[in-house]
């Protein structure tokens, strides 16, 4: 495909640059009409993809990054509950104390 041309898809306008987030082309860009599918009576069907074919070795280590991404910001997600959980807490506690104390 040569980039460098203007590309008009087959409805007229011109096609959008996105980005696949499915497993088998995972950050791989193409090019797809924004009328794509979206009316029921006369759908563009113009898609192109933009940059070439990944290796399974690149899939691979992008899933295997992205899995190890989304496990440490669950992991941090988790933290920052506790932190708020033990924080509230010991506010709570202090409260409590101060009740009793001061009763």
């Amino acid at each position: 495909m040569n980039y460098n041309r203007r590309l008009v898809c087959l409805c007229g306008t011109l096609p959008i640059l996105k980005i696949s987030w499915t497993n088998d082309n995972f950050g791989r860009r193409f090019l797809d009409c924004s009328h794509y599918v979206s009316s029921f009576r006369n759908p563009c069907k113009f898609f192109d993809w933009y940059d070439p074919e990944f290796s399974n070795q690149v899939n691979t280590m992008i899933l295997g990054l992205l899995k190890k991404t989304n496990k440490q910001e669950k992991q941090l997600k988790c933290r920052r509950m506790l932190k708020l959980i033990l924080g509230i807490s010991l506010i709570c506690n202090v409260i409590l104390f101060f009740y009793l104390v001061c009763r």
